[in-house]
């Protein structure tokens, strides 16, 4: 059982694990997978800041930029890669990169995506208008006044921010056009080659300042977590440390604050998702681990998240807890107490090792299964007694009794008559479930989830590696019906124009990995 540090430790300690499980190749075999698929990004969609300089027609034009592919033709791509990044400052805070090269193969490829949505046509129309509405024509006023990449840089994203954008217009007088049908009054001059365009010249002038002290293109954090994401994808976002250090997700991290990078990358079987961080020191981030779970959970599953030694990661958000909302902190002491039950000595410690929560079909509520790994069964069920007798008693309706589930000596809270919780140990594993299939399917010897053709196409389209630092799966073909019939039951349908177009949905997969003090996250959203 892994050990954490006493509740008196500091916040800040670095985690330097000796026992990590690294396997450079799957990122490398990641890679590999990835370049074998075809290389056809497609419709990009509007990233934006917090902070105003953006006008709502540039917003306006940005979302037509994602959803305009019928209005786009097919040509040759634009070089890979954020350029823009050898312009703007190397402090700066957030950086977004957006792809608007409209002749590329991307859009072309994001032409044919959208058409799997029966609605998608309309979408275009809806944003055309809204454009033509706002004085504003997409090929003769959006197209050439964009240069084949547009950035915003964000110089400080507190208060109402400072915002520049950032592009190489085809036509320097359409992009001068565009900016004065602007709702806010919008400034621009030429730096560097680029056209910076924000709502004051004393933002302009600071970017020029701070550009002064480097670039990104030359900064360290950025280079690094830039590197572990897709360069040709429609979009890519950068976000500092800086950002996080002033947020109470600080102590989340550790003593060393990660620098963030994000891309996005449509491309013709789904929309695919890379991100990294690092440096990832902190409990927070996961080691590798093969997952063993997936093979001994009952199958037809359409939601599943596995994870390993959450025990770390639960002790963390209470120690951030503990810091940020201390009155929370000391009811939770309280509870404690008077359960005797202990959160780090008694609960967490059950997700030391792996575990995982998934959902299967049930009526008229789906199936919601936890299970985890535990060296005592008898110590994790003891835990279990003490929580649910507190739930029994302080709900009049509830009852606690015991009673055999398939040979397995359970126990059953009815918290009313149409709730119950259920939960057992054995094999080595704790679960707890709303339905006793979930006790019985667990000790079935076939019908795997690991089995299942839906999870193994999915994962297999994702890329996914044999170990992970956790990883989620939803068969959305099957999570979405089930999420409209609950909204049938409770008396709120949903509309038609929904529900068809998100037929072609089919899977999403996000998987971690781990090299080094890099953690990054992986994943498809797949669509058919």
């Amino acid at each position: 059982m892994n050990e954490r540090p006493k509740r008196d430790e500091t916040l800040s300690r670095q985690l330097t694990p000796d026992d990590a499980r690294r396997r450079p190749e799957s990122r490398a075999y990641h890679r590999y997978a990835r370049s074998q698929r075809p290389a056809l990004a497609t419709a990009r969609r509007k990233l934006s800041t917090r902070a105003h300089p953006v006008s709502t027609s540039l917003v306006l034009v940005l979302a037509a930029a994602a959803l305009a592919l019928s209005a786009t033709g097919c040509g040759e791509g634009s070089s890979p890669g954020a350029a823009g990044a050898s312009v703007a400052p190397a402090s700066s805070q957030v950086f977004v990169s957006v792809d608007t090269s409209f002749d590329s193969a991307n859009w072309s490829a994001g032409r044919a995506l959208l058409g799997k949505f029966p609605d998608g046509d309309r979408a275009v129309e809806w944003i055309l208008g809204e454009l033509g509405g706002n004085g504003v024509d997409f090929d003769d006023d959006v197209k050439p006044a964009l240069g084949p990449e547009t950035d915003f840089v964000a110089l400080d994203v507190t208060g109402e921010g400072k915002v520049v954008g950032l592009t190489q217009p085809d036509d320097g007088a359409k992009l001068d056009a565009l900016l004065a049908k602007s709702d806010e009054p919008l400034v621009s001059r030429e730096i560097d080659g680029w056209v910076a365009f924000s709502d004051s010249a004393a933002n302009l002038d600071e970017f020029e300042r701070l550009q002064a002290d480097g670039t990104l293109e030359e900064d360290g954090d950025y280079q690094k977590v830039s590197g572990e994401v897709a360069d040709d994808g429609i979009a890519a976002v950068y976000v500092a440390g800086s950002v996080l250090d002033s947020t109470p997700l600080a102590g989340l991290f550790g003593s060393d604050t990660p620098s963030l990078a994000f891309s996005l990358d449509p491309e013709e079987d789904g929309i695919h998702l890379e991100g990294a961080a690092s440096p990832a020191t902190g409990d927070l981030f996961s080691d590798e681990f093969s997952a063993e779970l997936p093979g001994q959970v009952p199958g037809g599953a359409f939601v599943y998240a596995g994870a390993n030694d959450l025990e770390r990661q639960l002790g963390t958000l209470r120690d951030v807890l503990a810091e940020v909302a201390p009155g929370i902190e000391r009811d939770i002491g309280r509870a404690e107490a008077e359960i005797g039950v202990s959160l780090d000595e008694d609960v967490f410690p059950l997700f030391s090792a792996e575990s995982a929560l998934y959902l299967r079909p049930g009526f008229p509520i789906p199936e919601v299964t936890i299970v985890t790994q535990v060296d005592d069964e008898q110590r994790a069920l003891a835990v279990l007694d003490k929580l649910a007798g507190e739930v029994a008693e302080y709900y009049g309706t509830a009852d606690l009794q015991s009673l055999d589930i398939d040979g397995v000596q359970a126990k059953e809270l009815a918290v009313n008559q149409f709730f119950s919780v259920f939960y057992a140990a054995f094999d080595g594993k704790l679960v707890i479930t709303t339905s006793r299939e979930g006790i019985t399917d667990l000790r079935a010897d076939d019908g795997r989830l690991a089995d299942d053709e839906a999870f193994k196409d999915a994962t297999e389209a994702a890329g996914m590696p044999d170990e992970t630092t956790g990883f989620l799966y939803v068969d959305l073909d099957q999570a979405l019906p089930v999420l409209s019939g609950l909204m049938g039951f409770s008396g709120q349908a949903t509309p038609d124009w929904l529900d068809r177009n998100l037929e072609p949905l089919q899977s999403l997969v996000l998987y971690g990995e781990r090299d080094g003090d890099v953690a990054r996250l992986v994943g498809l959203l797949s669509i058919q």
